[in-house]
């Protein structure tokens, strides 16, 4: 029964007890109440039920209905499968449930500040590095690939010692003796025999001279003019030998493109952890527990880091080595610190590069792959001065120009100014894109209505009228909240509010605005109108002091597979600021609270379907928040476990906890939900207690006669129809006949007549029971416009 606000419980609980004295009360959820009356009780029914309809206003009864228990319920009190008893073996009782979450709310306080971000970032840290060490595919790729093509590189050039040699060019004069032409014939000597020409004459004609052989080149100059020696050694270093230019270019080639190929693999690597986590919703979830992004970009950054130090070192002590038997590689043992703090360097812009490239990809193995390849393409691409915006052209260009002319100065250059100036602009645009999403949000003005249902129109004016006020009783304030897509409206005004103790049922069917509505509220996408509070923070204006406040059980499960149950409790618990000296004994409650203390230690991809379930209960428990969105928390649990787990739920709301709930199964909706709504094409539609919405929404109570044996169908329903003209035959077969009451019969009247139609004998037997609420959900969702 629905109750209203100035029922006195105890006069109602009194005045049942008169009547049906071994009637008790099942549970009380908000505004609303079960009583179980016993069978023996049922020729009492009717004047309970006329006391219930005649004052009700004195005992502050608002409605009422009768149902009857169903199979199964039946089923579930009854049968003890091996299932009900692992869950029983798994889950604490609901006593055990209410001591573990009131010691924890007694204990647990949130790191805020500088804390609150070390212990985030530590946590982020510790989860990518177990991401790393516990994936043989990232460890092999990140210290096998690069080392081996800077190996095979060196073993390229030196089995092809003679690359790239040519016969030596005769750069003497002798060729052109003898020729025939205008010109005077130039021979050896000349320069030496025109000195005895007149002196102040080839003192200003005749500046620098060369004498050139196989193994040495020795520059003249004329000292009269002052540039002259800076003059000879220029032309001096230009004319190096063909030969020798032509070998180092082609082996700095080499080695540039076997390094490029390894190194790039490996950085392609780093783009698997980001798309995983975006694949899975683990980056929402994380988001959810008060993490900023950067916060957690950072960890990932500087994880990466790390990660490439080892490789980067062996590539340089692999070329340093290298150099002790091929002399085409000494310029990199001469410059080794140069070209490590080069790659090192290179390491620093090239990783932010990769995060963003990973926003293309939703598969982790083809955001690895593609970006491999379009990492080599811009590392070995010809190079034009616009590619040096790119950090792979820079790591290119590097290793090409310590190789070609140890010019460590213009690498180093090169590195500074273009590589960091692009990181610089990678993270400007990290920032802008993802940390820095705008908001549009607008003042309410006054509340556009969809639905003519009183319910809904008389709840968004109250919130719409006193939101802040409202804060201070209801846990989430939800006024005016619109979404949309493009020109696509998602959600339409909606509004609601849910009290601590209580849990809020949102259902509605595919596409009705639900997942829409809890993106808006966890964060995931921004809101295009209205207003949401939690716990007294509007969710716009402070959104990570907001998200602090909830926990998210989302409808898929967000893990990291390589880490364990308990791993993951640990990281969205620093996540949320859970000061350390308490994360052990929160962990261990929480473990043992959703029952997964026999695999807590094991990873998360060995989970079956209900324990990934029961972990993400306890990830949206971490830290005990005082809201928790939980998104169809028992889908894929067996019956029993199924039970065991709203057992849990309903322990966190005793507590003080307010729980908004979406659900497919009205079994669980009826289990859980104080008030429900259901929201068809982004509006409610209606809204209230399930009491409440089985009265005002329903068409008739249910009735079920069973005839006597050998009784005639047709007899029995021509007596019943003239005793209640009110009904409406729904079904006839052999054995029984289906009615259905019209909306507003009493209940004392219907039982009146069945109890006296059974004493006469006409029928054997009889159910009532009210509509659904899967009736109900099908009858209101069914008229959805097209």
């Amino acid at each position: 029964m629905t109750m209203s606000d100035s029922t006195n419980f105890n006069s109602l609980e009194s005045t049942v007890r008169s009547i049906c004295k071994n009637a008790y009360v099942e549970k009380i959820y908000g505004q609303e109440c079960d009583f179980i009356l016993p069978y023996e009780d049922v020729d009492k029914y009717p004047e309970l039920f006329e006391i219930l309809e005649k004052s009700s206003e004195t005992l502050g009864v608002s409605s009422f209905g009768v149902s009857v228990t169903t199979m199964n319920e039946i089923f579930l009190k009854m049968t003890k499968t091996k299932a009900d008893l692992e869950a029983k073996r798994s889950i604490t009782s609901a006593a055990e449930n209410d001591k573990i979450l009131k010691s924890m709310t007694e204990k647990i306080e949130l790191e805020t500040g500088i804390r609150l971000r070390f212990q985030q970032f530590r946590g982020s840290f510790i989860k990518c590095m177990y991401h790393s060490i516990r994936n043989i595919k990232t460890i092999l790729t990140s210290l096998f690939f690069p080392v081996f093509f800077v190996i095979l590189s060196v073993i390229v050039i030196g089995f092809i010692p003679t690359i790239g040699d040519q016969d030596p060019i005769d750069i003497s004069f002798t060729p052109y003796e003898g020729g025939d032409g205008v010109s005077r014939t130039f021979k050896q000597g000349y320069i030496a025999d025109i000195q005895h020409q007149e002196l102040s004459k080839f003192n200003n004609e005749y500046l620098v001279s060369f004498h050139l052989n196989a193994s040495n080149k020795i520059a003249l100059y004329n000292n009269e003019a002052y540039h002259t020696p800076a003059t000879a050694m220029h032309y001096m270093n230009s004319g190096t030998s063909v030969s020798q230019d032509t070998s180092y270019a082609v082996q700095g080639f080499i080695v540039t493109f076997y390094c490029i190929i390894g190194m790039m693999i490996m950085y392609a690597q780093f783009s698997m952890l980001p798309c995983k986590e975006r694949e899975q919703g683990v980056k929402v979830m994380q988001k959810c527990s008060g993490a900023p992004l950067w916060v957690t970009w950072a960890a990932n950054y500087c994880w990466d880091i790390l990660n490439a130090l080892l490789p980067n070192i062996l590539i340089v002590a692999i070329l340093v080595i290298g150099a002790q038997w091929l002399p085409g590689l000494e310029s990199f043992a001469d410059e080794a610190f140069a070209l490590w703090l080069g790659i090192f360097l290179t390491s620093l812009a090239i990783i932010p590069c990769v995060y963003c490239l990973s926003f293309l990809f939703t598969n982790p193995a083809n955001a690895s792959n593609y970006i491999g390849f379009l990492n080599f393409g811009l590392g070995i691409i010809t190079f034009i001065t616009i590619f040096s915006l790119f950090p792979q052209y820079c790591f290119a260009r590097i290793l090409f120009i310590i190789f070609y002319n140890g010019n460590i100065y213009k690498a180093y250059v090169l590195t500074l100014e273009e590589g960091t100036q692009f990181l610089h602009r990678m993270i400007s645009k990290i920032g802008k894109a993802i940390c820095g999403r705008k908001r549009s949000v607008d003042d309410n003005e006054g509340i556009i209505q969809f639905e003519d249902d009183s319910d809904v129109i008389d709840v968004a004016q109250k919130v719409n009228a006193n939101a802040a006020q409202l804060t201070k009783d209801h846990s989430l304030v939800v006024n005016n909240l619109e979404k949309s897509y493009g020109g696509f409206r998602a959600v339409y005004g909606v509004s609601f509010m849910v009290k601590p103790n209580s849990c809020f049922g949102l259902l509605g069917p595919n596409g009705a605005g639900k997942t829409s509505t809890f993106k808006m509220l966890t964060g995931e996408e921004s809101v295009s109108n209205g207003k949401a509070f939690i716990n007294g923070l509007e969710i716009q204006k402070d959104r990570f002091g907001s998200l602090r406040e909830f926990g998210y059980c989302p409808q898929f499960d967000a893990l990291l597979q390589q880490l364990t149950g308990r791993e993951t409790l640990y990281l969205y618990a620093r996540l949320r600021g859970v000061p350390e000296k308490v994360l052990p004994k929160m962990v261990d409650n929480l473990i043992e609270l959703v029952g997964i203390n026999e695999y807590a230690e094991r990873p998360s991809s060995t989970y079956s379907g209900g324990n990934k379930r029961k972990l993400s209960v306890a990830i949206a428990l971490t830290g005990y928040p005082r809201v928790t969105i939980m998104d169809e928390p028992s889908c894929g649990l067996d019956p029993g476990a199924r039970r065991q787990l709203w057992s849990v739920i309903l322990s966190v709301m005793k507590t003080g906890a307010s729980v908004l709930l979406t659900s497919h199964s009205m079994e669980e909706t009826a289990a859980l939900c104080d008030e429900l709504a259901i929201m068809v094409n982004g509006r409610l539609r209606c809204i209230g207690g399930q009491q409440h919405l089985k009265t005002k929404f329903g068409k008739g109570v249910e009735i079920e006669v069973q005839l006597t044996e050998g009784g005639n169908a047709e007899d029995a329903q021509r007596e019943m129809m003239s005793k209640l003209p009110f009904m409406e035959l729904k079904e006839v077969n052999q054995s029984f006949i289906s009615f259905r009451a019209a909306t507003g019969v009493q209940l004392s009247t219907l039982f009146t007549e069945l109890q006296a139609a059974k004493k006469a004998g006409v029928i054997a037997g009889y159910t009532v029971d009210q509509p659904t609420l899967e009736q109900i959900f099908i009858d209101l969702t069914g008229i959805e416009e097209k």
